[in-house]
């Protein structure tokens, strides 16, 4: 997810993965919805879509770092 989420961060097509109109990113840190996503328990055990959210955005909290 990480290697998908940031490639166009590492193209130089945004600073940051959420702001990539093609990402689902956003979609999965809560910042807008997409209809055409499901998600699914991969993304985390909760049911609660804000601690999925979370543990989502936390992922690339250390990925980012990466890039840099």
């Amino acid at each position: 997810m990480r290697y998908i989420e940031l490639n166009p961060v590492r193209a130089g097509l945004s600073a940051v993965p959420a702001d990539y109109r093609w990402s689902s990113y956003a979609h999965h840190i809560g910042r807008l919805i997409d209809p055409l996503i499901k998600i699914t328990r991969c993304f985390g055990r909760s049911q609660h879509a804000f601690e999925r959210q979370l543990a989502y955005q936390r992922l690339f909290d250390v990925a980012v770092r990466w890039i840099s």
